[in-house]
Parts: C-alpha cells; sequence; structure tokens
C-alpha cells in the first residue's frame, strides 16, 4: 500500500491519512452500511451485524485476501505511533463497519484498551457529522479530527498511569451529531494474549472488568465504575452536547 501520512503530536502521537480504502473497497463497505440500515434494527443507538463472522477475529497472514487484511497489515507498520512499548503486535485484528445515530449515549473519554495494539477509524460518507475528539493529559479537550469521507484516524492507545510513565496519555472520545448516522469502519490490531497478561494494567483492567461483569450490571454501570477508578483507562468526563 501507498498512502500520504500526516503525523501530529498534539496532544499526543497520532496520524491522519486521506483516501485510505480504495475506491473498489470504499464501495464495497457502504454497501454493507447500506444493507445493515435497511436490514437490522437499531439497537440502543448502533448497528453492528455480527452474522457473518461473530467473532470478527481475522489474521491478515491467513487470510490476505480478506478485505481489510492490507489495511490492518500496513498501518501496523506506522513504527512512530507504538506508544506502548508493552503492547506486543499479533498478525489478528478485530472490526466493525458500524452505523449508529443520535440515540447512542455518549462513550466516556477513554485512552485505550490494553488489547487494541493499533486503533484505526474510518469516517464513511459525504453526510457531515462529528469526528474524534482529542484531549490532553488533564482530560482538557484540545482539537477535533475533524469529518471527511475515507479519513482515517490511527492511534496506538497509551496510558502514561497519571503521569509515573513519560508520554502524553491517548486520551479521546465521540459523539453523534443530533439528527443523523455517523457512519464509520472501527477496528484495531490485536495485542499478543502474553503482553495482555503481563502488562502493568492488566491487573486493572482485567480484575475490574471481570468483577463488573461477573455481576451482570449493565454496561452503563461498568463504564460508571471505570469512570470512578484510577483514571488511566476511563476519565470522569463525557463529550458535552454540541448546539450546531
Amino acid at each position: 500500500m501507498d498512502r500520504v501520512v500526516e503525523y501530529f503530536d498534539t496532544p499526543f502521537r497520532h496520524a491522519v491519512i486521506d483516501n485510505f480504502f480504495s475506491e473498489q473497497d470504499h464501495a464495497t463497505l457502504t454497501n454493507i452500511l447500506d444493507e445493515n440500515e435497511k436490514n437490522i434494527p437499531f439497537k440502543n443507538g448502533s448497528i453492528i451485524d455480527y452474522s457473518k463472522d461473530p467473532d470478527q477475529v481475522h489474521d491478515w497472514t491467513k487470510t490476505p485476501d480478506e478485505i481489510l487484511a492490507p489495511y490492518f497489515e500496513y498501518i501496523a507498520s506506522l513504527e512512530s505511533l507504538k506508544l506502548d512499548r508493552e503492547r506486543e503486535f499479533s498478525k489478528e485484528y478485530r472490526y466493525y463497519v458500524r452505523s449508529k445515530n443520535s440515540d447512542f449515549k455518549p462513550y466516556p473519554i477513554h485512552t485505550e484498551n490494553i488489547y487494541k495494539a493499533m486503533s484505526l477509524v474510518v469516517y464513511m460518507g459525504e453526510q457531515p457529522n462529528y469526528g474524534t475528539e482529542l484531549y490532553d493529559n488533564d482530560r482538557e479537550f484540545v482539537k477535533e479530527i475533524e469529518w471527511k469521507d475515507n479519513r482515517a484516524f490511527i492511534m496506538c492507545g497509551f496510558s502514561n498511569q497519571k503521569g509515573k510513565l513519560p508520554g502524553n496519555s491517548t486520551w479521546h472520545g465521540y459523539r453523534i451529531k443530533p439528527n443523523s448516522i455517523r457512519r464509520s469502519v472501527f477496528g484495531y490490531v490485536c495485542t499478543t494474549d502474553k503482553s495482555c497478561k503481563y502488562h502493568s494494567l492488566a491487573d486493572f483492567y482485567s480484575g475490574n472488568r471481570h468483577k463488573y461483569v461477573s455481576q451482570k450490571t449493565d454496561s452503563s454501570l461498568v463504564l460508571k465504575k471505570y469512570a470512578e477508578s484510577e483514571g488511566v483507562l476511563f476519565g470522569d468526563k463525557f463529550p458535552s452536547p454540541k448546539n450546531d
């Protein structure tokens, strides 16, 4: 693949690539979004089709012809984005072709889960929407990756563990424009099981997640618990409503 990559360091290291998908792949993914919105009802403001591949796990060495295999192999090669040196990259990746409407509840500002080695979101559609909001170490808004059809935003999630480690945490969030459908392709290169197991945040993330999930609490309570915890993966802020 040959793409023009723009790198940025504020408020943390990230990349933006326009015209990310080829015309053919973009058309194929757009058709999937169209079909999903025709045939699958929104649930809690979201449509994600798991029917064709419930596990959503792929390996670009085993299925190189899978539509997104070359894209995830490509983003895994962007060495200067790899902020979290504890994360070892596998050859596996997951992605979701998803539509969300304004019924989707705001997601808390977060750094990124440790099993996501390199994260990717590609905005889909000419209809204007909100992009991705980036925040500094104090979780104060800095800038937005503005919406543009076929624009990719790429980062390696990193938490400096409230200043214990050098570097800037990758605090970010997103929202849905009122009375609209936000279309995107979201995915990530998977961290190896071994480096997840021995990551310095493993006990915090896995322990809290399993504790709250095992209690069969709803997802909003799980997120609330994260938000009230150490503030290394999830923050205590939610994107505030916009008036436009």
